[in-house]
């Protein structure tokens, strides 16, 4: 959906659609409680919260370039204009977080803002593609229309010049997004029993003797599996079932899997960047790294590491 710092001159460009008003999802109940906690917990606590955690870190330019720029295009996406640039960096890789977590990748139209401009003026904004059905042919991406928007635009698709687009997927370790897709249909499906063992509840109906804890275990074994690239834990609600040290396991391979994608979201900004012109480099300072986690996950599997030190580092 368009931001509201989209600049005026960036709407007078964009060829993109931001918004399917008439294609927005039914609302769902139940089967998609799981889904939600999944991609929710992938996007939050990407970076950790300073107040709460109590966990400080930077964000700068590299070489120390002008801050305000780069807040300018990252703003351009989001929905709030920070005053910082590490406020301004932390909205934006927490939204493309969401966008991959939904959907396994994120598209953006560049919109490139015409004739010269000064050293304060952001060189191009960013315009989010909406979820839907989006293809590649040769030297273009099609954003294509949903059915029911068609009578309104009056066409199928649009056609964006592939140098215009800005695609971002998540890192190979973590799935394609189509086998992320196929975890979140899982998900979505929920822990609802089989229809027959419904009907033998009925009132006036003798029970069919459909055993609903054995469902329920079997469900937890199946979320465990499915999630098993991601170490997804499922907030607790299932763990209670595993051992302490599967536990421990799992919160730390889902805090890797948080790093793995945070640090890949800040790999493919800085491509971004390099890739239209600009000379500066984002880089972090003070945030847990992959090779501290994989330390104590080394630790853990050795039987070498105390509860007080996995809490901390899953705190971070």
């Amino acid at each position: 959906m368009r931001s509201r710092n989209t600049p005026e001159w960036a709407l007078e460009q964009q060829r993109s659609i931001s918004f399917f008003p008439e294609d927005l999802p039914q609302n769902r109940i139940g089967g998609g409680m799981w889904e939600h906690m999944f991609t929710e917990d992938i996007r939050l606590g990407l970076l950790p919260y300073e107040r709460l955690q109590g966990t400080p870190y930077s964000i700068r330019l590299e070489p120390l370039g002008n801050e305000d720029v780069i807040v300018q295009i990252f703003s351009s996406a989001t929905e709030w204009r920070r005053a910082s640039l590490k406020e301004s960096v932390a909205d934006f890789v927490e939204q493309i977080a969401g966008y991959l977590a939904h959907a396994g990748e994120a598209w953006y139209e560049i919109i490139r803002q015409p004739g010269s401009l000064d050293a304060n003026s952001a060189p191009f904004a960013l315009e989010p593609l909406p979820s839907g059905k989006i293809t590649r042919v040769p030297g273009y991406v099609l954003q294509w229309i949903p059915r029911a928007s068609r009578p309104r635009i009056g066409k199928r698709f649009v056609r964006l010049p592939q140098h215009d687009v800005w695609h971002v997927t998540l890192p190979r370790a973590l799935g394609t997004p189509r086998q992320h897709r196929r975890t979140l249909e899982f998900l979505e499906q929920g822990i609802f029993p089989p229809l027959f063992s419904v009907e033998a509840m009925a009132p006036g109906r003798e029970s069919g003797g459909y055993d609903f804890d054995e469902h329920r275990r079997r469900f937890n074994e199946s979320l465990a599996y499915v999630t098993r690239a991601w170490g997804w834990t499922g907030r607790g609600l299932w763990m209670n079932e595993a051992s302490d040290y599967f536990s421990e396991y799992r919160n730390l391979r889902f805090k890797r899997s948080q790093i793995l994608l945070r640090d890949h979201i800040f790999h493919e900004l800085n491509v971004l960047l390099e890739r239209e012109g600009l000379p500066d480099r984002i880089l972090t300072n003070g945030l847990l790294t992959l090779s501290e986690i994989d330390d104590i996950l080394k630790r853990l599997w050795s039987g070498n590491v105390r509860f007080d030190e996995v809490l901390a580092t899953l705190r971070r």
